[in-house]
């Protein structure tokens, strides 16, 4: 059985290895640090770097459903407003787009 997606994110997460320059901060360190709402760990090139190794193909494979369900979209839009569809058909696209 699969490990829920969560779970793989997190051991992928847990097992990416921290870049270099890798500090500690204050606001990382103490847990009474005013203000504790970030910190500065990584630079931004550094987190997507960590980002990219724990999504691992997910970003690819979120990016070619998007793709895949706006034209998706367009098609049912298209019959939906077809006036030589069958009303039958036009109802499932208007039904599958919200409408």
């Amino acid at each position: 059985m699969n490990k829920p997606l969560i779970d793989q994110l997190v051991d992928r997460f847990l097992a990416c290895p921290l870049p270099e320059g890798t500090k500690a901060d204050p606001c990382a360190c103490n847990p009474n640090h005013p203000h504790r709402t970030g910190t500065n760990l990584l630079t931004a090139i550094e987190a997507k770097q960590v980002l990219q190794h724990v999504a691992g193909d997910l970003v690819d494979a979120v990016e070619r459903l998007e793709v895949e369900c706006a034209a998706s979209r367009k098609v049912l839009l298209r019959i939906s407003e077809d006036a030589s569809g069958t009303e039958r058909i036009r109802t499932i696209a208007k039904d599958a787009l919200g409408l």
